[in-house]
């Protein structure tokens, strides 16, 4: 299977066009940390340390093993640990991270989670305007030792989900740019629905040309044919499409910038 990929045309942006774009959505999560008094947010998930700071590095394996994490401030410097680059917008100050996880302190956290509370204790002594903290998922060692020393802990994915429902106009212009990257490959992929492919082949046109157009990735591999289309949520499989069955796919696609393209189709 040969397959020849084009690439979509990017919006054109200027570099002060997306600062724009990165400082109206910090804006955003500040107001909604604003809304519930919250000091400071501990950010870890790539989907939120994205949506702050654009940050783009090794994203799924951030998502299960937490080696970055972010202070968000209400007022204050942005303070990034473990990144490998140097040039996020409206970060002020790098850090070497203190790790949180198995993979990274071995199985006994304690002495880890004491350091990283202690850091987050002195940043908040100059920062904090209160003892609110918003922090994400993470070890419970983490905010149990945070709350031992005194501060009250609320869930920060609920505080960007409320950030993120109000697009600007530089988003609106991103998602229609991954909605155009989903199509193509939709079409691609309709117009080499050929027997004798198994779905899985025929799936992995959507991640070539997502990638190839500076995507990031795709959520699952929900994509199934014949027999197989009923009942809905199947991924692909091994099996080989045949003449005249119907294929049934959601591209759940994450494009260029972070933004989503979910889109459903049959043929």
């Amino acid at each position: 299977m040969n397959i020849a990929t084009k690439i979509i045309p990017a919006p054109k942006l200027s570099d002060q066009v997306l600062k724009d774009m990165c400082d109206y959505r910090l804006g955003r999560l500040r107001k909604s940390m604003a809304e519930k008094n919250v000091s400071l947010s501990i950010l870890v998930s790539h989907v939120s340390m994205r949506y702050a700071i654009d940050f783009d590095e090794f994203q799924i394996f951030q998502s299960h093993i937490p080696t970055c994490y972010l202070f968000v401030p209400a007022e204050g410097p942005l303070v990034m640990h473990g990144a490998t680059r140097r040039n996020f917008p409206n970060v002020s100050e790098y850090r070497r991270p203190y790790f949180i996880s198995p993979f990274d302190s071995g199985f006994d956290l304690k002495n880890s989670v004491k350091i990283f509370s202690d850091e987050v204790d002195s940043f908040m002594e100059e920062y904090g305007h209160n003892n609110s903290i918003a922090i994400e998922r993470i070890t419970p060692l983490a905010t149990q030792s945070l709350q031992n020393l005194g501060y009250k802990i609320s869930d920060a994915e609920c505080l960007l989900e409320k950030a993120k429902m109000i697009k600007c106009g530089t988003e609106i212009e991103c998602i229609k740019h991954t909605i155009a990257i989903t199509e193509y490959g939709m079409k691609l992929m309709q117009e080499n629905t050929l027997e004798g492919l198994t779905e899985r082949q025929l799936w992995s046109i959507l991640h070539q040309v997502n990638i190839a157009n500076n995507g990031s990735w795709i959520e699952g591999h929900m994509l199934s044919s014949g027999p197989r289309t009923n009942p809905w949520l199947q991924e692909a499989s091994e099996r080989v499409i045949e003449t005249g069955d119907m294929v049934a796919l959601d591209t759940d696609l994450i494009g260029p910038r972070g933004y989503m393209a979910d889109i459903s189709r049959s043929w």
